[in-house]
C-alpha cells in the first residue's frame, strides 16, 4: 500500500544516519574536508575531488559520496549568495535563462545517479577527473566571447542543460565548467560568474537532495557537518584563500586528483 511504501522510504532514509562504517572521528575529518575542498574549489575549481574522495576513503559508497557532495554544495551556494546577492539581482533575467535548463537537466542527472550501476558511474567519474585536470593544466582562454555573439543564448541554454545533468550525476568540476561557460560564452568576470553560478544550480541540488535522501544515499551526519564548513567557506574563507598563490592550490588539487584516480581504479 501507499502507507507501507512511505514507511519503508522513511526507514531507508533514516538508516543512513549511522551506517556501519560511521565513526565519530569522521566528523572533524569531514569538517576539515569541507574547509579545504570548498576553499580551493572557490578559487581554482576541483573542490569536489576533495569533497567526494575523502568520504570514499572513509567507506562511503560512490553513489552516496556524489549525492553527499552535491547536497553539501547547497550551503556553499547560500554562503556565496549571501555575499553577492546584489550582483545576482542585477542579472535576474539572465539567471532565469540559466535556471530553467539547469533544473531540467538536474532531474535527468539525479535519475542517472540513482539508477545506473556503480561501474558506469565509476568510469564516468574517472573520465571527468581526467578532463578537469587537462582543462586546468592546458586549456586556457581558447574561447572568445565576441566570436559567439550570434549563437550566445541558444548555446548557453544547451550548455546549462548539460551542466544540470552533470551536476546531479557526477559533480566533479561542475563549478569550473559552469564558470568557464559564463566567462567564455557571456564574457562575465570571474566574480560575476561566481555569484550567478551559486543560484542557478540551487533548485537542481535541492531536487537531488530530496530524491537521494529518500532513497537512503545521504549520510546525514556528514551532510550536516559539510553544511557548517561549506557555508563558512562560501561566506568568509574564500577571500583569504585567494591570497595563496594559485600555483600552490593547483599543485595540491592535482596531487589529490591523482590519488583519487588511483583509488577509483583500484576499487
Amino acid at each position: 500500500t501507499h502507507q507501507e511504501i512511505s514507511v519503508l522510504q522513511f526507514r531507508i532514509m533514516f538508516s543512513a544516519f549511522f551506517p556501519e562504517f560511521f565513526e565519530w572521528w569522521h566528523i572533524p575529518v569531514i569538517f576539515l574536508t569541507g574547509i579545504v575542498g570548498e576553499g580551493i574549489g572557490c578559487v581554482v575549481g576541483g573542490g569536489s575531488i576533495f569533497m567526494q574522495s575523502v568520504p570514499i576513503f572513509l567507506g562511503v559508497p560512490l553513489h552516496s559520496a556524489i549525492a553527499l557532495d552535491n547536497g553539501a554544495q547547497l550551503a556553499t551556494d547560500m554562503g556565496i549568495f549571501s555575499q553577492m546577492y546584489k550582483t545576482v539581482l542585477q542579472r535576474k533575467k539572465l539567471v532565469l535563462w540559466m535556471l530553467v535548463p539547469v533544473s531540467l537537466g538536474g532531474i535527468i542527472g539525479t535519475f542517472f545517479l540513482s539508477n545506473l550501476p556503480q561501474s558506469v558511474i565509476k568510469y564516468t567519474m574517472i573520465g571527468a577527473v581526467l578532463f578537469l585536470l587537462f582543462n586546468q593544466l592546458f586549456l586556457k582562454n581558447i574561447i572568445h566571447p565576441e566570436k559567439l555573439e550570434k549563437y550566445r543564448m541558444p548555446l548557453l541554454v544547451v550548455i546549462m542543460f548539460l551542466i544540470g545533468i552533470y551536476t546531479n550525476f557526477i559533480g566533479v568540476g561542475e563549478a569550473t565548467f559552469t564558470k568557464i561557460t559564463l566567462i567564455s560564452v557571456l564574457g562575465l568576470t570571474f566574480i560575476e560568474s561566481h555569484g550567478l553560478k551559486s543560484i542557478v544550480v540551487f533548485p537542481a541540488r535541492v531536487y537531488s537532495l530530496v530524491v537521494m535522501g529518500l532513497k537512503g544515499f545521504i549520510i546525514w551526519p556528514y551532510l550536516f557537518t559539510f553544511w557548517v564548513s561549506n557555508f563558512f567557506v562560501g561566506r568568509y574563507v574564500t577571500k583569504y584563500i585567494q591570497r595563496v598563490p594559485e600555483k600552490y592550490l593547483k599543485g595540491l588539487i592535482t596531487t589529490f586528483a591523482v590519488l583519487f584516480l588511483i583509488k577509483l581504479i583500484l576499487t
